[in-house]
């Protein structure tokens, strides 16, 4: 049982009869510890009592010998190491709000922190009345709304417009550092009537959550701010009555870790519970996980909750529990490397290697239920478009002419394009008809993994082609590398002896001191491992159970070498592939009941970090969109101004053809006239034969040569200033 310290002003409760909390919150299951003013002295003391939360009622700050006391510097330091642990809900302080422009740099609430101030809601009663009248479920504040009540935001504002004896909605707002702050229910106007701190258990409410008996909506808040997303949901018929479940049942309660009971047709409203992040467990009773279907699993195993299942005594021995999702450690450890994944893919080609961003997307493909970010076609298309320019710059169907690379480059366009896209068949083609005959094992079993993608019976092609290949093979004398390919084969085609020899290889270099890998090869290995370990685990076999004892020493060495401070990644397809190795691993083990409460505890936090997480995610996928559009943009810019350049010099080539030939015109027009002036000057001399016309003409040309030289420069004078005045333009 939670303790609550109340404090409340008793003039307020003399003055209205609803303003009395502590018999409300008793029936709500609290033990409430009361406090005005003429014992709030006492407080500092108790808030290293076991007390869970302090909860201000409405107006119980407007009391000045409260305010006073809980304003000193003495309660405010106390306060603060309170809330390292504790929580605190403060609700409507109406004196304390102020008018925005009269705010002043002393924070409001100084318990609670700096620059923590209420503000006057500023519109007007005729604004208010106009406005769109309601509240809004805000994304970070489902929980409040679901559990352990389904509350509406709209029936909550009617109930609070109609209350008979205090009614209306908020008239104040909480102004502090929006970073710190998330919102749990808004107004038409998308601003926080009740919000909650990112990094501490402070939650404040506008609305007069006590005075005007919002009830449920005030349970809400008080067990989602009391359980920090850690409590259980526990799934089983009420009728039952297991000694040992309800034993335990008990102990979580008495250890204060909250938990809600949900029956078989309660189904439904627990999965929601679950995705909003409510639950940080679920507590399956026997003869109910066949209640859950495949889809509820993975809905549980997406929210990083952890499932736990009680075990039918009738039918599997004795009681006991066993789990039956990963660690929620994994899981966040896989959303960090997810991120780091987006923060690769939004680098541009020159930044970043192809080769790594298809191996990132491989080891994600494995992972497709656990993935936030979408990777789709549209979503890679920098990635993809530059495969293709390779591909058309090569001119065979290769990328840059490199086998291996190639061979990646298939595997994108077959899982992102399809086998039967124009780019997708010219890059099969090449790799069907390359000759590797004179390469070495991997690169001709890769040849045959990447074709066998196309085939109808995978494994069975696998086995004929690649059966030569490996068995002209030393497993001696191969490398890590070359045992990640041979283990891929050995687990498609289910061949077991190829798989004993692998896990003997192995063995040479694992032991519990050393790991003879690289990080990234250590890390694919075990993957493969538990693979292997899962498909041999279900057969009784001597053989297979003697490999399965042999993998599990592997993969113990393995995890306890990442657990461990002796390795580094330094790259993010390492700590990528780490993470998928400790999912994969945590999925096929079971943890002892001893350390379920323990762990409950340590792993409570994970739905906040979580979501931290899927906002990187989403910032990051967002970014690298702008960026891949950005990229797009420039390819699409650089052949419009190829297009251009091509454009100005034929340009140019027409404006020299021009001006040759306006000067020839100039030229020919120059002739034309001297020539019909001499034609002309001749006529007239024959006629006349009073003078020598030889003579004369020449007199008549020494007398008009400015004439003529003028109609030489007037044009070329003219073309000259013509193409300067161009020039000035430009």
């Amino acid at each position: 049982m939670y303790r609550i310290a109340l404090v409340q002003n008793t003039s307020e409760m003399r003055s209205y009869s609803f303003a009395d909390l502590r018999a409300p919150l008793a029936e709500m299951g609290f033990d409430v510890v009361h406090f005005t003013s003429e014992n709030i002295g006492s407080l500092d003391t108790e808030l290293s009592h076991g007390i869970d939360c302090v909860v201000f009622a409405s107006n119980s700050l407007h009391d000045d010998a409260l305010k006073s006391h809980v304003y000193g510097e003495e309660f405010c330091r106390a306060f603060e190491k309170y809330l390292e642990n504790g929580a605190v809900l403060v609700m409507h302080q109406y004196k304390l709000a102020v008018k925005a422009e009269d705010a002043d740099c002393v924070p409001t609430l100084p318990f609670l922190g700096k620059n923590i101030r209420l503000i006057k809601d500023s519109r007007t009663k005729e604004e208010r009345e106009s406005d769109e009248r309601c509240y809004l479920a805000a994304p970070q504040g489902k929980a409040y709304l679901s559990f352990p009540n389904v509350v509406s935001p709209a029936e909550t504002f009617a109930h609070a417009i109609g209350c008979p004896g205090i009614p209306g909605d908020y008239s104040m707002i909480l102004e502090g550092n929006e970073n710190e702050w998330l919102t749990v229910m808004t107004d038409a106007q998308g601003r926080g009537v009740i919000k909650r701190a990112v990094d501490k258990k402070i939650v404040f409410s506008s609305v007069m959550l006590d005075y005007q008996r919002h009830l449920k909506l005030l349970e809400n808040v008080l067990v989602n701010l009391l359980t920090s997303n850690m409590s259980l949901a526990v799934f089983k018929e009420r009728a039952e009555n297991n000694l040992g479940f309800s034993y335990f049942l008990n102990h979580l309660e008495n250890q204060k870790l909250y938990f809600k009971h949900y029956s078989a047709d309660e189904r439904e409203y627990m999965l929601e519970n679950i995705k909003c992040g409510v639950h940080s467990g679920v507590l399956v009773g026997s003869g109910m996980m066949e209640r859950l279907t495949d889809e509820d699993l993975r809905a549980i195993d997406m929210a990083g909750v952890k499932l736990i299942k009680l075990r039918d005594r009738k039918n599997d021995g004795d009681d006991f529990f066993e789990v039956h999702s990963v660690d929620k450690t994994s899981c966040l450890n896989f959303a960090r490397a997810e991120r780091e994944v987006q923060e690769e893919l939004a680098k541009s080609s020159r930044e970043s290697s192809f080769m790594v961003r298809v191996d990132l997307l491989s080891a994600l493909s494995e992972f497709k239920g656990l993935c936030r970010g979408e990777y789709t076609a549209d979503k890679l298309e920098v990635l993809l478009s530059d495969a293709k320019r390779r591909v058309d710059d090569s001119g065979n169907g290769s990328y840059d002419d490199t086998f291996g690379a190639t061979c990646r480059v298939l595997w994108l366009f077959y899982t992102f394009l399809g086998a039967e896209d124009e780019y997708t068949r010219r890059v099969y083609k090449y790799v069907s008809e390359c000759d590797v005959c004179r390469n070495a094992a991997r690169e001709k079993l890769d040849k045959y993994n990447m074709l066998s993608l196309f085939e109808a019976n995978r494994a069975e092609y696998l086995r004929a082609n690649c059966a030569p290949i490996i068995n002209a093979t030393d497993i001696d004398d191969i490398n890590e590398y070359d045992m990640l390919m041979l283990l891929d084969i050995a687990y498609t085609t289910d061949d077991t002896a190829l798989t004993e020899k692998l896990v003997g290889y192995a063995e040479k270099h694992i032991d519990g001191h050393h790991v003879g890998f690289g990080i990234y090869a250590a890390a694919v290995t075990a993957s493969r491992l538990t693979d292997i370990y899962q498909c041999l685990s279900n057969r009784s076999d001597a053989v297979s159970c003697d490999i399965c004892r042999r993998i599990e020493r592997l993969l113990f060495d393995l995890i306890k070498y990442f657990n461990s401070d002796s390795y580094i990644c330094s790259r993010v397809d390492e700590r990528l592939r780490v993470a998928c190795a400790l999912y994969k691993f945590e999925s096929v083990t079971s943890f002892p009941v001893a350390d379920l409460a323990e762990l409950l505890f340590k792993t409570g936090t994970f739905p906040k970090e979580k979501c931290e997480q899927e906002g990187y995610i989403d910032s990051y996928q967002s970014v690298r969109l702008k960026n891949d559009s950005l990229y797009l943009e420039k390819e699409r810019l650089a052949q419009e101004c190829a297009g251009m350049e091509k454009k100005v010099s034929e340009l140019k080539r027409e404006v020299r053809h021009k001006s040759r030939l306006e000067i020839a015109l100039y030229l020919a027009l120059f002739v034309c006239v001297v020539a019909i002036y001499l034609v002309v000057d001749l006529t007239i001399k024959l006629v006349d034969l009073g003078e020598p016309i030889v003579d004369n003409m020449i007199e008549k040309a020494v007398n008009w040569w400015p004439a003529f030289v003028g109609a030489i420069i007037i044009p070329f004078a003219k073309h000259i200033i013509k193409r300067f005045s161009k020039k000035k333009q430009k």
